[in-house]
């Protein structure tokens, strides 16, 4: 990303104007790998690339249809 920001960095960047923001983050590593860099939270989602036109649009339904789901007992 320009200006050696991570997608990280952006996530945190965005989200002080936008606190409920979900995010869907993507990389050519494995979540494992990528997990160690990348916290990913509730509501949030990874994908590995290469990922399928599907899969996307099956990570995308879940992250919005999250959003819409009550945080009641949730402390953030």
């Amino acid at each position: 990303m320009p200006g050696g920001m991570s997608g990280q960095d952006l996530a945190r960047t965005l989200r002080e104007r936008r606190t409920r923001l979900r995010v869907i983050f993507t990389s050519g590593y494995s979540a494992e790998l990528a997990g160690t860099e990348v916290h990913v939270r509730h509501g949030d989602a990874f994908v590995q690339k290469p990922a399928s036109p599907a899969h996307l649009l099956e990570v995308i339904r879940g992250v919005l249809d999250a959003a819409r789901e009550p945080q009641l007992g949730v402390v953030s």
